[in-house]
C-alpha cells in the first residue's frame, strides 16, 4: 500500500490528514508527520494514532507521497533538507501558496 508522509504538522497539514483519514483511503499506520512544533505531533499522535518523525529526512523514507505543508519561504529550506532523499518514487505535493513548480524546482 502506498505510504504519506507530511512536512508540516499546521492547520493546513492537519487538516489534509483529518481528510484522508476520514475518507479511509489510508489508515494511520501508512501515514507519517513530521513538524518542527512537538505539541502539534503529540496532539496528532493522540488524536489519530499517525507515526510519528524525529526528524524531516524519515518521511520521505517512509513514504512515497510527500506533502509540504510548509510556509512558503521555508519550501527552499525544506526541499533542500529532503534532497538527499528523495528520489525517483516519490511524489513530491507542495501547498504551500504561491510556490510554483519553477521555484521548486531551483531549490
Amino acid at each position: 500500500m502506498e505510504k504519506l508522509g507530511f512536512v508540516g504538522c499546521g492547520a493546513m497539514g492537519s487538516a489534509l490528514i483529518k481528510g484522508i483519514l476520514d475518507s479511509k483511503v489510508f489508515q494511520a499506520e501508512n501515514i507519517i508527520c513530521w513538524d518542527t512544533d512537538a505539541q502539534k505531533l503529540a496532539a496528532l499522535k493522540k488524536q489519530y494514532n499517525v507515526a510519528l518523525a524525529t526528524h524531516s529526512l524519515q518521511v520521505p523514507e517512509f513514504a512515497d507521497t510527500v506533502f509540504l505543508a510548509v510556509k512558503p519561504d521555508d519550501v527552499p529550506r525544506v526541499l533542500a533538507e529532503l534532497n538527499e532523499k528523495i528520489t525517483g518514487r516519490h511524489l513530491i505535493v507542495s501547498i504551500a501558496a504561491g510556490v510554483t513548480l519553477a521555484h521548486m524546482g531551483r531549490c
